[in-house]
């Protein structure tokens, strides 16, 4: 049995879009690198992040989170746009492995975990937390 969000994903790939009518949640992900680093897919969730911090519009989908009852690890998988390598480049420059990396809508945290792995593709990245 797995637990979910109270959305099975969130997607971002059509800018403007709505969801159920209403503007995207303002989710965001912070990454506890050196230095710090928010991926985020709305503009609205710049409002919630440090300031003075490296922030890019990168975020594509958050996954189902992942839990199971019977004692397995919760985890989640956080896709980010890569289709001009901006991906690559940000994640293989400061590999963030078993870096931190925590999940916001607006200031409430939804999932806290290391990177456990990073997959490179033509067109996303995908990050894989572990809690």
């Amino acid at each position: 049995m797995s637990h979910t969000f109270d959305q099975p994903g969130w997607v971002f790939d059509q800018p403007g879009a709505t969801f159920d009518g209403q503007l995207p949640p303002v989710l965001w992900l912070s990454i506890a690198s050196t230095p710090p680093l928010h991926v985020y897919a709305h503009p609205a969730a710049l409002g919630y992040m440090p300031a003075g911090e490296r922030a890019v519009q990168l975020l594509q989908s958050v996954g189902e989170l992942l839990a199971d009852v019977e004692g397995a690890t919760p985890e989640l998988s956080v896709t980010t746009q890569n289709t001009a390598g901006q991906s690559a480049e940000l994640w293989l420059s400061r590999p963030p492995l078993r870096a931190r990396g925590t999940l916001y809508r607006g200031s409430e945290v939804l999932f806290s975990g290391v990177v456990r792995s990073i997959g490179l593709g033509d067109t996303v990245a995908t990050l894989s937390l572990e809690a």
